[in-house]
């Protein structure tokens, strides 16, 4: 097995997380919805949370292979650059904040329900810090930010807009088992938002791209991160039972991030993604 991961690195990388987090995400998604069969909810937690974690999980295990146990912490450890500029980490918690707003000024907004500056920023603290550690960011931006993304672009040679819609791709493979489980158990109105969640997850994954490779740091994109789980939480797909308000939320949400990765392209190189100019 050791043999097979370091000469096929990537793709051992896809088939650990694969193998990790479906089968978990599968269980946590179709429980809630069985009749007459259910989990404690810490127990669904911990599962939602070791899927989540499956990315981390398979870059550690790829980087034991290759270079044994020593160097894994370090290696990860390496990813996490603090120092770059502040512009880009102004990026990070700009664009999920300007969504907020974006959404606060329509009429479907949290039914005008919550609209307090307090909420905004108080609420938006707790809650990045809840999809930061809880929901499974730092899992993700570890295994596909740290190691996925610069081993796609130096050793594949695939170009940044291709290796982020690979990983965008991966991203969708993780994250739709549990929805759809809870589709397939009888839930159909969660459709609509799964397939709005399927469209954002590609111009997330680009926005992503682009600042790691202006940065070379994972930090500025767990952030972003981060903050783009928290702003989709308030309309999750997880839940049971859709608004027509919720709906539009995802929507409006869908469409912003859309609009920025737009942007991002048409002003950067696609190819590269980073400050050189198309």
């Amino acid at each position: 097995m050791m043999a097979f991961i370091k000469q096929r690195p990537f793709v051992s990388f896809i088939i650990i997380t694969v193998l990790l987090a479906v089968p978990i995400n599968l269980i946590a998604g179709a429980v809630p919805s069985l009749n007459g069969f259910s989990l404690p909810g810490f127990i669904l937690k911990v599962m939602s949370l070791l899927g989540s974690y499956a990315p981390a999980f398979a870059a550690a295990i790829v980087i034991l292979a290759q270079d044994g146990d020593d160097a894994v912490i370090p290696k990860i450890k390496s990813w996490f650059v603090w120092k770059v500029s502040y512009e880009w980490y102004l990026v990070a918690i700009v664009l999920p904040i300007l969504a907020l707003f974006v959404l606060n000024m329509t009429p479907s907004w949290f039914n005008n329900s919550i609209k307090s500056p307090f909420f905004m920023f108080q609420g938006l603290w707790n809650l990045f810090m809840a999809g930061l550690i809880g929901g499974g960011v730092l899992g993700a931006e570890i295994g596909f930010r740290g190691y996925a993304l610069p081993y796609l672009q130096k050793n594949l040679k695939i170009n940044a807009w291709t290796a982020s819609i690979i990983l965008a791709g991966l991203w969708l493979i993780i994250a739709l088992p549990r929805p759809i489980a809870g589709i397939m158990s009888g839930h159909e109105e969660l459709t609509l938002g799964l397939i709005i969640l399927i469209v954002s997850i590609i111009p997330i994954s680009i926005l992503l791209t682009w600042l790691y490779n202006n940065t070379k740091s994972i930090v500025p994109g767990i952030v972003l991160h981060a903050f783009f789980q928290f702003t989709f939480n308030f309309t999750s797909i997880d839940r049971i039972h859709f608004e027509m308000g919720q709906i539009q939320n995802l929507i409006f949400c869908s469409g912003f991030y859309i609009a920025a990765a737009v942007l991002v392209l048409i002003y950067f190189n696609p190819a590269k993604l980073c400050e050189e100019a198309a």
